[in-house]
């Protein structure tokens, strides 16, 4: 099947481009501490990805332009937590942490392409807002 034919390519794709990706902390959302501040999972996942440094802006869904300073590319799925409340597997309150340490707010989570099969994305994006 097609589906099939494209998850096996990007598996490939994120084989041989291994050494060019970076890693990257994901820390899922997990829910709301006792002080109704965001609470991360107890360690981040590490996944290796593409990472565009070059601030740029995305037009949202909503005709909203927003600004971005990071692109986050992941080759493959990305399993999903299991958290209460979470949007799988990548939910917009999650923290990402780049290889150099920066971190911004998610402005924009979206799977590359959707796998009907799986009901899950083949890949994912990413992007980090701009710190203000």
């Amino acid at each position: 099947m097609l589906n099939d034919v494209i998850r096996d390519a990007i598996a490939l794709a994120a084989t041989i481009t291994t050494d060019i990706q970076e890693p990257v902390e994901h820390w899922p959302w997990v829910g709301l501490d006792a002080d109704e501040r965001p609470k991360y999972a107890d360690a981040p996942v590490v996944l290796g990805a593409f990472v565009e440094r070059e601030p740029g802006v995305i037009n949202m869904p909503s005709g909203e332009v927003i600004e971005y300073s990071h692109h986050i590319a992941f080759m493959g799925p990305v399993a999903a937590h299991g958290a209460d409340g979470r949007k799988e597997p990548i939910d917009p309150r999650d923290k990402f942490v780049l290889a150099d340490g920066t971190s911004s707010p998610v402005v924009r989570v979206k799977p590359a392409l959707w796998d009907v099969t799986t009901h899950a994305g083949y890949a994912f994006e990413v992007w980090l807002g701009v710190n203000r």
